[in-house]
């Protein structure tokens, strides 16, 4: 039986991020994805025009729904546009459920903010971080979680410290610049014993619209599949480069991250 993993966030209507992204990444594991929309966005690949929440009621009613008629291996959280967005979710989502939580604030085209300013206070509640397995943020996001400026390694692990203080148990840094520019990494703090992981890649010079979305959603698609957090992380890693090294022009302007067979 496919593994069934619960998807909130936003939709995009060009196809390349969001609830589209994940419903691609779910189909390519097999895996059933039933979305929840927490804002319909008005973009393309060249430009984000507006992000308009759905109302906490009707997220709610959403999530109820299907839980009352499914029950979920997993739960990855994308684009939570207000903090209304934030309330409505984490009251509504069955206990005992690993959570990965993508927190977008911005969107890939243009960086325009999808988010409203509450959605970081909303956020910062330790009930609501001390349930979630995997926060996914980008250096920019990170930066705003934690209030420490990310500028390398050193001042990443400095706001992964500072998350885990706040709550949060499990915390993925995306998209950091190596020295020379020729490489990123992203590092995972682990709380379960204090680690942290480097993952380097070479950097690729096409776009990444909907990467952020891929990667959170393989995370989630690998851990319904019984691997640890690491190592569903590491598998991760693997197939978001891989998508994003084959993304395509469907546009006018950036790539389309393109989902690649995922690795067993």
């Amino acid at each position: 039986m496919a593994k069934k993993i619960l998807l909130i966030g936003g939709n995009d209507p060009d196809g390349c991020a969001g609830l589209a992204a994940d419903l691609k990444t779910c189909a390519a594991f097999g895996a059933h994805g039933a979305p929840i929309v927490t804002a319909v966005t008005v973009q393309n690949t060249r430009k984000t025009f507006s992000a308009n929440p759905v109302s906490g009621k009707l997220i709610s009613q959403q999530i109820h729904a299907v839980c009352s008629d499914m029950k979920f291996d997993c739960v990855k959280i994308g684009l939570l546009a207000g903090a209304e967005s934030v309330r409505a979710v984490f009251s509504s989502l069955p206990k005992s459920i690993p959570i990965i939580l993508d927190p977008v604030l911005t969107a890939q085209p243009d960086k325009r903010a999808l988010a409203s300013s509450g959605v970081l206070p909303a956020l910062k509640n330790k009930s609501i971080l001390k349930r979630i397995t995997l926060i996914t943020p980008n250096m920019h996001e990170a930066s705003k979680l934690s209030g420490t400026k990310i500028t390398g390694l050193s001042s990443a692990k400095i706001a992964c410290k500072k998350l885990r203080a706040l709550g949060a148990k499990n915390i993925l840094i995306k998209g950091m610049e190596e020295a020379g520019g020729n490489n990123f990494c992203d590092i995972l703090f682990l709380s379960k014993d204090n680690s942290f992981t480097l993952f380097i890649h070479k950097k690729i010079s096409k776009g990444t619209h909907g990467g952020g979305c891929v990667f959170a959603s393989s995370i989630a698609c690998f851990i319904t599949r019984g691997l640890p957090l690491e190592q569903a992380v590491s598998k991760a890693e693997e197939f978001t480069y891989a998508s994003i090294h084959n993304a395509q022009k469907i546009g006018k302007g950036k790539e389309c991250v393109s989902i690649s067979i995922p690795t067993q």
